[in-house]
């Protein structure tokens, strides 16, 4: 038995619970078990174990496969193993209760329930979450027609043979068999099994089964409509580090793997050729990771490329396009893998002066080799920055220095031609460079970025950051914001802070930004700042910190 508190102005437990404002359209949100309840918030006590925002009261919605049923409950856990150490007869109960009428549902049934987010207190005295759903309706079975899911990251967390919709996807890439579809946010994407024939860039609505293979969510699809649509998605770029990410529902992580899950994802990554075979290859981008598989009876070192690697050697530098995926290793790890859809998607530069579609893959070629880069946008010009400039790609993906002395503008597109050189700061940049402005541009806008993820890990040439975790932004064009904890007394630099974890090489908190002859009079310990500058790095030792340089006065707004 436990000791139950209901909720005052209920009628009972079995009675349906109507919020207020459910006329008015009011939205449940999606949560997984462990984020039902939350934290404490005032007199509202936390839930046992709980975490984050405080949602009790709150119209929400999770998934699950039901567990343990009892006379007035049912518990459906999500594979999160959420407990609250009660029993249904002799059996722990596994996930979350919710308070409903159990007739007609079976165990191992996968359901999708919307309830108000509640709590009860068990004979421990605990806290603990439950759901209170308001009728009948508020609970949906598998037993009935697909489950229609908003978001591609919905169906990695629902059940094995879980029946599925998804509408309004946009196809990346195309194989023999199946092909992928990603959230045109791209936050998510995964493989559908179907021989329907797409394109990438159409819309796609998928009806199938989720299944796990070798690793990987997937939809065995039943059927799939399409339309063609204007555009296509870009990859993301990332160190071979960065590909599979951690797990989500029932989507595994790559083993040894960090950061958000990216399996099923278009990205882009370089590095140079370690092995070939047929039907694969491995590039190492430095981070010289290892699987745990053998070719020719040598370890091999990288990340697996999924292709014709005819015409491929050892040593060559190659930038691949391709989809984040895995496969399950002899010793049962999950490794990462990049399938590639067709031989445009792997560009080789076997040569020096190269020219090159994307700063990420230049940032990958050996330090002393010639490069040349076109269409470009200038960030920061020699006249701001005293005889260099910044500049990125569009839509802030990567940014890089170039090493040049001239007049240009803020916006202009430019080709740039140069030596990859890594300067005693740590920094990458491209020394003795020739730049040409090929158009006029519009000012750029700043990306704005948490100072946790100033810096950002290791991409290829470039070092990353100490504890850096997100992906490589030095020599980006960034904002950030906070609040001043320490002016150098020549006024020099500042440190800035936003709370993120972070201090700068004297233990300050926050991030150095060096602004020489730039800082408003106003600026002082305890103001708060607006600030945007160029993402760079200082070394004090052995290791990088995060530096943020900025062009000129107006960089700086102090409030």
């Amino acid at each position: 038995m436990s000791v139950e508190l209901v909720p005052v102005g209920a009628a009972g437990l079995n009675e349906p619970v109507t919020p207020a404002g459910a006329s008015a359209g009011i939205q449940p949100v999606s949560l997984a078990s462990r984020q039902l309840g939350g934290s404490a918030l005032g007199h509202q006590q936390g839930l046992h174990g709980g975490a984050g925002l405080n949602n009790v009261g709150m119209l929400v919605r999770i998934w699950g496969a039901i567990t343990r049923i009892g006379p007035d409950y049912i518990y459906v856990d999500d594979t999160t193993g959420v407990v609250d150490g009660t029993f249904t007869g002799v059996s722990p109960n596994i996930g979350v209760r919710v308070v409903c009428d159990p007739a007609g549902f079976a165990e191992g049934e996968y359901v999708v329930v919307t309830g108000i987010s509640n709590c009860f207190r068990t004979d421990a005295g605990e806290l603990h979450r439950r759901i209170l759903v308001r009728d009948s309706s508020d609970i949906v079975s598998h037993k009935k027609p697909p489950l229609s899911l908003a978001r591609i990251s919905d169906a990695k967390l629902a059940a094995e043979g879980a029946e599925v919709l998804i509408t309004g996807k946009k196809v990346t890439l195309v194989f023999d068999g199946f092909f992928y579809i990603e959230e045109l946010d791209r936050s998510s994407g995964i493989r559908v099994v179907s021989d329907q024939v797409v394109s990438p860039g159409d819309l796609t609505d998928v009806t199938g089964t989720l299944e796990t293979v070798d690793g990987e969510r997937q939809i065995r699809a039943v059927s799939v409509s399409s339309q063609p649509a204007e555009g296509l998605i870009e990859p993301f770029v990332m160190s071979t580090f960065s590909l599979g990410g951690e797990g989500l529902g029932l989507q595994p992580g790559v083993t040894g793997s960090a950061g958000l899950t990216n399996t099923g994802l278009l990205v882009q990554t370089c590095g140079t050729v370690t092995f070939t075979a047929p039907g694969y290859l491995y590039i190492n981008d430095g981070w010289n990771l290892r699987d745990g598989t053998v070719t020719a009876g040598r370890d091999n070192i990288g990340v697996r490329v999924v292709c014709d690697s005819s015409g491929f050697t050892e040593g060559d530098f190659i930038a691949v396009t391709g989809i984040s995926s895995c496969f399950t290793t002899p010793s049962g790890a999950i490794a990462r893998r990049i399938l590639v859809s067709s031989a445009g998607d792997i560009v080789a530069h076997h040569r020096t002066g190269a020219l090159f579609t994307s700063i990420g893959p230049l940032k990958c070629a050996a330090p002393g080799s010639q490069v040349r880069i076109e269409g470009v946008r200038m960030t920061a010009t020699p006249s701001q920055m005293g005889g260099f400039m910044y500049v990125e790609e569009p839509g802030h993906a990567v940014g890089i220095r170039v090493e040049a002395d001239g007049s240009f503008q803020l916006g202009d597109a430019v080709g740039v031609t140069g030596i990859v050189s890594v300067l005693e700061s740590g920094e990458l940049t491209l020394a003795d460079a020739a730049v040409s402005v090929m158009s006029a541009g519009g000012p750029p806008k700043p990306y704005t970025i948490r100072m946790s993820a100033l810096g950002g890990a290791p991409q290829c040439a470039q070092q990353g950051v100490l504890d850096g975790f997100a992906p490589n932004n030095i020599g980006l064009f960034v904002r950030v914001c906070g609040r001043v904890t320490h002016v150098d007394g020549e006024r020099r630099f500042f440190v800035l802070w936003d709370g993120s974890a972070v201090s700068d090489m004297d233990s300050y908190a926050g991030v150095r930004v060096w602004a020489q002859g730039r800082i408003p009079e106003d600026l002082a310990m305890g103001r708060f700042a607006v600030v945007t500058g160029i993402s760079s790095c200082i070394n004090p030792g052995d290791y990088l910190l995060p530096l943020l340089l900025v062009r000129e006065p107006a960089d700086i707004e102090v409030f």
